[in-house]
Order: structure tokens, then C-alpha cells, then sequence
């Protein structure tokens, strides 16, 4: 969906596809407790892992390359810049 938004230069579109990327950073290793991977076994991540992530996409969505068209959408500032 970021690829699409992005695409089109969607601004609101884009915002909400990142927060909602940002949001669910917590849950995305979830899949682990699911029954069709109950035969498997996985460590624990390590909130630090999490953070080096985190930090790498927040990285990445201030590349103004392929993120300039979001330059002065105040939701987008606070959200990437303002941390």
C-alpha cells in the first residue's frame, strides 16, 4: 500500500498508510503465536531490535528523494520529525 500512495504522491493517503505502519510496530512479530506456527519455536525480540527498526524507518521516511512531497504537511512533520 506505501508503494501506491507514494506512487501517486498521495499525502493524506501516505500519512496514514506510515502511522498506521508506526503504530503497529509493537505487534508485527504477533504472527509467532498463531497455531499454524505452534510447531515452530522463536526467541524473544528484543526491545532493542524493535527500537534499531523503528529507528531505520524513521530514517527512511525523511529521505526527501521519495518523500519530498510531504514537506509541510504539519501530521507528517510531527509524526516523522518532531520524536
Amino acid at each position: 500500500m506505501l508503494d501506491i500512495v507514494c506512487a501517486g504522491k498521495d499525502v493524506e493517503g501516505t500519512y496514514k498508510v506510515v502511522k498506521h505502519l508506526l503504530d503497529n510496530m509493537g505487534i508485527m512479530y504477533d504472527f509467532r503465536k498463531s497455531g499454524l506456527y505452534k510447531h515452530m519455536k522463536f526467541r524473544d525480540i528484543d526491545k532493542a531490535i524493535l527500537d534499531g527498526v523503528k529507528e531505520k524507518l524513521f530514517e527512511g521516511f525523511r529521505n526527501e528523494e521519495k518523500f519530498g512531497y510531504m514537506a509541510g504537511y504539519e501530521p507528517w512533520e510531527k509524526l516523522i520529525f518532531d520524536r
